[in-house]
This record gives structure tokens, C-alpha cells and sequence, in this order.
């Protein structure tokens, strides 16, 4: 592939998709239209911009990579995603009617409007939207810097510098709509590598000899089902507690539409699993001397394909970067505007005059915060383990517990959150804990229901109108 070739293709592509986001977006003036689309996000636009953001990084570059080392095991996290996505559609779809602005607003909520659980959530969101932009600006950078032969840390640079133009002039609105683009090309080309793979390796025959298994296996066999279920429910829960999903929630049009959107677009990424497995083990096969795993898609690109074609499958996988990219950032920019403002501002919103300003110079905070977080970090797939079973596992078990457990009190909300992080610190940490447990999401997990249910149990939970907490919540929007 022309690396000249390529760096003029992406650029004018990236031009078009700007151009497109500030046409788009040039009837939205307020700060709910810049951050939430105008809450009037409906089904073609919601299944658009949810499929492009949960087959990012993770479910592509990952996945790939996962596919080259462990056969079918790259296909388990796509459907992990699909099965989180109908989960939440079926349970917090209905979170709409209460027309939250951000997650931390709605998880005080189950907790009385406790503003301690508000600030504590509020912090960890961001952390958590800055973890997932990071990776995808990782992943971005891998992709591009293999393209076009610059150096990893430029590459990370011009692939923030990509996604944020047209979500810093744009705002949301330029973000679901080009979102919904992405996933039209992400498609496209995965399914012609996936294709073509098959094809050159003579079936699915020779490559499920290779993985070890049949391709609806999952790499079971090798894993065992106990910490194939343990994964999967580890990793499906975490989609409750990712940010930039609870925000989709926020913008959709009304619950049904939401919730048709979610669950079509779990069946679309839980199918969608087995591509990258597809081109992985392929992959293998192939190349079976590659050196980085996390290549071996935009290897498989140059080797297999056409100039022509390889040139739209890479940046197909650009867009896949890109895409969740765009809706990371915008997810921690909410709670910078709406949470984390007033708390500088001795709790004063921001003005509404000001809201859009105040809110694009978030947009570019948060990515900024990200890239420096990015910058170290060289491989995909570790990275948003790391940052997944960090932060989201206790706070989806927060969640979980708040909306359905009428026993649960604020203390074991925070207790859920904190230790389910520590947990996976630990884990992470110490290579003994990492060898016995495996997957730091498993313990996470565990650890976090075990202490939420121990600390409310041994504290008082305190009754509360929720008529009267969403009154409080949104009259806080307002001061």
C-alpha cells in the first residue's frame, strides 16, 4: 500500500466527514443539542452510532489480534458487547423518561440524589470515558502508524486530532451522524477481509482446525466453560457502566425507540463477533510469522487485498477507532459541563449562553487528557482490559444494586465501586493473584457484589420521594 496514497485518501476523508458533521449540526445552537443531540435521537440514527461505537477498537484491532493467538476466543468480547447492549435495553432503557443529562446523575438517583455518590460517580465516569478514548486513540494510532510509516506517537497525535475536529464543531449531533457513516464503511470492509480470508484459506474447515474447535466453540475448549461464562457476564455487566452507552439512553427519542435500537444493535455486534475471529485465525494461517498481533488486520489488508480495496478495509478500520472515539469524548465531556463544572464553581452551572463554549473547550480537555494517558500504551486489547475492569465493573454492580435492590444503601454503592477497583488493582498488580484468577473483571465482579451487599446490609438505607430527587436533580442543573 502507497503510504503517499493513503495519507491523501484519509485526509480528504476526514475532510468530508467534518464537512458533513458541521453541516449536520448547523441547526443545534444549545447546549442539549451540542451534548445530547436534542434528546431526539431516533432508530436508524441510535442502532447507527451504537453499532459503530461498540465494534471500535476492542471488537476490531483486539479482536483480530486475539483471533491471530487464541483462535476462537477473539469472537467472545463482540458478544459480550451484544449480549450487554440487549441487557440494557431490557433493564435501563426506561431511564429516559427521567431525562437525565449525565450517569452520575442517574446512579445518585437510585440512591436518593446522595450528592457523595453523585461526585464519586461523576469522576469515575470521566476516568472511565477518558480510559476508552485512550484506547481508541491506541488503536487509531497503530493503525495509521503501520499505514503510513510515522512514528506511533505522531500517529496517536493525528488520529486525536482526526476524531476531534469534528466533535469539537459539531458536537453530538456531528458525532451520531457520522457515527452512523463509519459503521456503513466499517461494515463494508470487514466483511470483504472476512470474505476474501475464507476464501484464500479454502473454507471454515481448515481454519476451525486451527483454532481447535468449531467456530461457535469460543475457544471453550481451551478455557473451559466456568471462565467462559465468567467472561462473558464480567464483560456483558461492564456495557451498564460505559458511559458513552448510558448516553444513548439520554438522547434517544422516547424508551421503545431506545430500546428496539439496543437490542437490534446487541444481535447486529453479538453476530458481527465472528469476523474479526474470522480474519484472526486467518490471519495465522497466512501470516503465521507475524510479530504483533495487533497488526495482523491491517497486515492481512496489504497481503491479501487489492491496493485499491486494502486501502478502504484500513480505513474502515480507522473508522471503527475513530467512530468510538467521538462518543468517549463527548460522554466525558458531559460530566466535565454538568458535574464536574459546578464543583469548581462552587456550584454554579454553567451559563446557558456559555454552555456550548464551555463545552467544546471540554471536548478538547478530555481528548487532550486522553492522549497523554495514550502515549505510553502499545497494546490494544490490555489497555481496555485494564481500564474495563478498573473502573466499570463496580460501578455497573452500583448500578445493578441501586435499581433493583430496595436494600441498598449509598455506603454499599460506594463500597461495590471501590471494591471492585481495588480488586482488579490487585489483581493486576501482583502476578501470583493473576496467575490463580485470571481475567481481573472475574474477582472484580465478585468482590464488588460481596462488599455492596455486606456495607448495606450493616447500614441504614434511608427512604426517598423519587419525584422529589428528580426535582432536586434538576434544579441543581440550574443554579
Amino acid at each position: 500500500m502507497d503510504n503517499v496514497t493513503f495519507i491523501i485518501v484519509f485526509g480528504l476523508y476526514l475532510i468530508g466527514i467534518t464537512g458533513f458533521g458541521i453541516w449536520v449540526s448547523r441547526k443545534h445552537k444549545s447546549g442539549e443539542d451540542f451534548l445530547l443531540a436534542g434528546r431526539s435521537l431516533g432508530a436508524f440514527l441510535l442502532m447507527g452510532t451504537t453499532i459503530a461505537t461498540c465494534i471500535g477498537t476492542g471488537s476490531t484491532m483486539g479482536a483480530v489480534g486475539t483471533g491471530y493467538n487464541n483462535g476462537w476466543l477473539g469472537a467472545v468480547y463482540g458478544l459480550a458487547v451484544g449480549i450487554g447492549l440487549i441487557a440494557t435495553a431490557i433493564f435501563f432503557a426506561d431511564s429516559r423518561e427521567k431525562r437525565f443529562v449525565t450517569m452520575s446523575e442517574e446512579v445518585a438517583f437510585y440512591y436518593g440524589g446522595n450528592k457523595s455518590m453523585k461526585s464519586v460517580v461523576g469522576v469515575l465516569v470521566f476516568l472511565a470515558s477518558v480510559g476508552w478514548l485512550g484506547g481508541h486513540i491506541v488503536g487509531g494510532g497503530m493503525y495509521l502508524s503501520w499505514a503510513t510509516g510515522i512514528d506511533l506517537t505522531t500517529a496517536k497525535i493525528i488520529t486525536a486530532i482526526g476524531f476531534g475536529l469534528f466533535t469539537v464543531i459539531g458536537g453530538y449531533v456531528a458525532v451520531v451522524w457520522t457515527d452512523t457513516i463509519m459503521a456503513f464503511v466499517l461494515f463494508f470492509g470487514f466483511l470483504i477481509m472476512a470474505g476474501v480470508s475464507v476464501y484464500l484459506v479454502g473454507g471454515i474447515s481448515p481454519l476451525e482446525e486451527v483454532a481447535g474447535g468449531r467456530i461457535l466453540s469460543f475457544g471453550i475448549d481451551n478455557m473451559g466453560w466456568g471462565a467462559f461464562l465468567a467472561i462473558i457476564v464480567a464483560s456483558s455487566i461492564s456495557i451498564i457502566a460505559t458511559p458513552s452507552i448510558r448516553q444513548r439512553i439520554y438522547s434517544g427519542k422516547d424508551t421503545k425507540t431506545i430500546k428496539k435500537s439496543f437490542i437490534v444493535s446487541g444481535i447486529v455486534c453479538a453476530m458481527f463477533a465472528f469476523i474479526p475471529a474470522i480474519v484472526g485465525v486467518s490471519a495465522s494461517i497466512l501470516i503465521p510469522d507475524l510479530d504483533k498481533a495487533n497488526f495482523a488486520f491491517p497486515q492481512m489488508a496489504a497481503t491479501i487485498l487489492t491496493p485499491a480495496v486494502g486501502l478502504l478495509v484500513v480505513i474502515a478500520g480507522l473508522s471503527a477507532t475513530m467512530s468510538s472515539a467521538s462518543s468517549d469524548a463527548m460522554a466525558g465531556t458531559s460530566i466535565l459541563v454538568r458535574d464536574l463544572y459546578p464543583v469548581l464553581t462552587k456550584g454554579k452551572q454553567a451559563p446557558s449562553d456559555l454552555v456550548v463554549k464551555i463545552s467544546r473547550f471540554s471536548l478538547v480537555i478530555t481528548i487532550v487528557t486522553a492522549l497523554l494517558f495514550s502515549i505510553t500504551a502499545n497494546d490494544v486489547l490490555s489497555y481496555l482490559t485494564k481500564m474495563l475492569s478498573t473502573i466499570t465493573t463496580g460501578l455497573a454492580i452500583a448500578i445493578i444494586l441501586g435499581r433493583f435492590w430496595p436494600r441498598a444503601t449509598w455506603q454499599g454503592g460506594l463500597a461495590s465501586i471501590f471494591g471492585g477497583s481495588l480488586t482488579s488493582l490487585a489483581v493486576m498488580t501482583f502476578p501470583t493473584l493473576s496467575n490463580a484468577v485470571g481475567h481481573p473483571a472475574v474477582p472484580a465482579l465478585v468482590m464488588a457484589i460481596l462488599c455492596g451487599v455486606i456495607v448495606s446490609l450493616s447500614t441504614r438505607r434511608e427512604d426517598f420521594d423519587p419525584e422529589e430527587v428528580l426535582m432536586q436533580l434538576k434544579e441543581e442543573r440550574t443554579i
